[in-house]
């Protein structure tokens, strides 16, 4: 081992100290504010405590930063310059003091709040004087004084000494091999404690709300790192006047009883109809637009597998997801809220990760989330974990032995691969005898367009196999765009052999839909120009394959994300409360159905779609325009502010945006 010279002790020294002053605050918190309840076990503690010392490696990991910088660069002139030692060494004292008082006031924010502290605490900032008789108040604040100032002189003086010691003649050899082990060493400590994982994604605070006790995730979290984190986001929120003004009109939509305005009250309770207890599989197709299936017309008949299954199976064929990306329709699926975030997306704000959701009311099922890739994207292992209890999470890596884990590219295994394990997943379930709910995230259909397994079944076409014409009529940017949906459409009709031959297939309610469609050239074979009014990224199928449980038949209902688990928990027949706006889509007595989306526009705008018209708000100006989905001429706006029925859906759209704001934060499980 090479001995280690004086400008690496330096570093090492500090990032030793930063990451010890971190696990004692832990320890600290720990022993001194952690309760956790009698639901969560030892287990759930220790990987809390695991993650959390991740987290301070991770936080400790970049404060020394600048101060490597400092050693790799400028130790020469740090030796030689007193006046430089002292800033250094002034630095250092006033990021130690800083830290340490971050976490004392995260410690009094979570004795008095029970939660750690992050950007809304900020808000205390604006009754200074209130805030401050309330710590001297509460709090020993001249004691705590008198041992800050403690903290600050011995810390000014141990790095004091400190900086003597490691600016002293380094008398050793220079060999530039141990200089390359060292500063090798130190750049690989650094990157991999910032990174914090051996996996595609890095650390992030999503991977701390693994539990349903806050407590446990509470305890996971480091308090600067989320601060900071969530600070981007410390100004979305929502406007409680403007959600009690448009209650009224989103309760009598979703034909809630008890419509009081002052109590905001969205919560329908629902009672079980039947004891069978059918499989739910709810898969996302990756980039699955209407526009691509042969059922909508698609000239170059891409999806006979898909097209099949539709003739045997409930079609919703005025589908429509909330918003453009992934990660805004898994949450929009899972929450049965719309995202309307435009701070980045829903699932990536810590203060909105709580919430009440139906998947969670499966009561008795094995519950799953399976994905080819890793589960940290988007932060959406929180939206699972922290919101559905006993849920299994299969991903990349962490298959069983009897399963493949193999990676294809970006985004994991492969499709194929992936729903060969999620049947050996379902058949597991089956043979032990307990019915299962599962979320499948298919990947491949997306830009790498990596052609994963197959069998001879499938082939991989050419420009020569094909019209390039008809191609681009069809609305297909390149044949590797459209090799990518034949390969998704030869895998769910693989997915579908393995279940027909299964023992769980019969007991099973298939619900298939696109997270939205892929960008596209313009095309014309869809029943209305739905690119000219920019509907084509969202307008995708949802597809209900249950022999057993529903008819097949083409149902032109408006329908949206959100009514996905509410229509899943009625046909599963469960005891089911729906807290948030979706509806299921098999109750007749609910007539007046629109979905509520947020078009992906450069300016912010939001819509409803009915059977027939398309009614649009820029969100800017308050501007509307109101489309004739029938009409010849599409662009034209029929709006009329004297009309009532357009008065109503102009207020409907208003109450379900205020409504939605209000409910991300506000439809939190109960505090454990």
């Amino acid at each position: 081992m090479p001995t280690t010279p004086n400008k690496f002790k330096f570093i090492i020294t500090q990032y030793l100290q930063f990451f010890i002053l971190f696990v004692v605050m832990r320890a600290i918190f720990y022993f001194w504010l952690f309760q956790h309840t009698d639901q969560s076990t030892s287990n759930e503690v220790i990987k809390a405590i695991y993650l959390g010392i991740k987290f301070d490696f991770k936080l400790a990991s970049l404060c020394i930063v600048p101060f490597t910088i400092i050693g790799f660069f400028f130790f020469n002139f740090f030796k030689k310059k007193k006046y430089f030692k002292t800033l250094v060494r002034i630095l250092l004292t006033i990021l130690y003091t800083f830290l340490l008082l971050f976490y004392v006031f995260d410690f009094g924010h979570y004795d008095y709040l029970a939660t750690r502290i992050d950007s809304t605490v900020l808000r205390f900032f604006d009754d200074i004087a209130i805030s401050s008789q309330m710590m001297m108040e509460s709090y020993p604040v001249v004691w705590g004084t008198i041992g800050l100032l403690a903290f600050i002189f011995l810390t000014y003086k141990l790095i004091g000494i400190q900086i003597k010691k490691t600016t002293n003649e380094d008398n050793l050899p220079k060999p530039k091999k141990r200089n390359v082990f060292f500063y090798s060493t130190i750049s690989i400590l650094i990157i991999g404690g910032i990174y914090g994982n051996l996996a595609y994604f890095p650390l992030r605070w999503s991977q701390a709300m693994f539990s349903k006790d806050k407590a446990i995730n509470s305890l996971a979290l480091n308090p600067v790192l989320y601060f900071f984190d969530s600070f981007k986001f410390r100004n979305a929120s929502f406007n409680i006047e403007k959600t009690k003004d448009s209650y009224k009109i989103v309760a009598d939509y979703l034909n809630i009883k008890n419509n009081n305005s002052q109590e905001l009250n969205y919560a329908r309770s629902y009672s079980s109809k039947h004891n069978q207890k059918p499989n739910i599989v709810v898969v996302l197709c990756e980039s699955m637009g209407a526009s691509q299936l042969g059922t909508f017309g698609n000239p170059m008949h891409p999806t006979p597998n898909i097209d099949t299954l539709i003739k045997n199976s409930l079609l919703f064929n005025n589908f429509y997801v909330q918003g453009f990306g992934t990660a805004r329709s898994v949450w929009a699926s899972l929450t049965g809220l719309p995202d309307v975030s435009t701070i980045k997306t829903a699932s990536r704000n810590p203060f909105i990760i709580d919430q009440k959701l139906i998947f969670d009311q499966f009561d008795g099922y094995n519950k799953y989330y399976i994905i080819g890739g890793n589960a940290n994207w988007a932060n959406i292992r929180a939206l699972f974990k922290n919101n559905i209890s006993g849920l299994t999470i299969f991903e990349e890596g962490t298959y069983p032995d009897d399963m493949s884990n193999e990676k294809t590219d970006v985004w994991g295994i492969n499709d194929y691969t992936l729903f060969n394990n999620a049947d050996k997943i379902f058949d597991k379930s089956t043979k032990e005898g307990k019915p299962f709910v599962a979320f499948l995230q298919s990947a491949s259909n997306h830009r790498p367009y990596t052609i994963g397994d197959h069998d001879e079944n499938f082939k991989v076409l050419t420009e020569q196999d094909i019209d390039m014409d008809l191609l681009s009529k069809a609305g297909f940017l390149n044949i590797d765009q459209l090799n990518a949906l034949r390969y998704m459409d030869y895998n769910i009709g693989h997915l579908m052999q393995l279940a027909k031959e299964s023992d769980y297939y019969e007991n099973t309610v298939f619900m298939f839909f696109g997270d939205h469609n892929a960008r596209t050239l313009a095309y014309n074979h869809c029943k209305y120009d739905e690119f000219a009014l920019g509907l084509n990224y969202l307008h995708v199928p949802l597809i209900i394959h249950a022999p057993k449980y529903v008819k097949a038949k083409v149902d032109s209902t408006p329908a949206s994300l959100i009514d996905i688990f509410p229509t899943a928990a009625d046909i599963a027949g469960i005891n089911y409360t729906n807290y948030t706006l979706g509806r299921s889509l098999l109750d007749t007595a609910i007539q007046n159905r629109v979905s509520f989306i947020y078009p992906f526009k450069e300016v912010f705008s939001l819509g409803l779609v009915g059977k027939d018209f398309y009614l649009e708000k820029n969100m800017n100006d308050n501007s509307i325009n109101i489309y004739n989905l029938k009409s010849n001429d599409i662009t034209k706006n029929i709006y009329s502010a004297d009309s009532e029925e357009w008065g109503y859906y102009k207020n409907l759209l208003d109450g379900m945006y205020q409504s939605t704001l209000y409910l991300m934060y506000n439809n939190k499980k109960e505090n454990k």
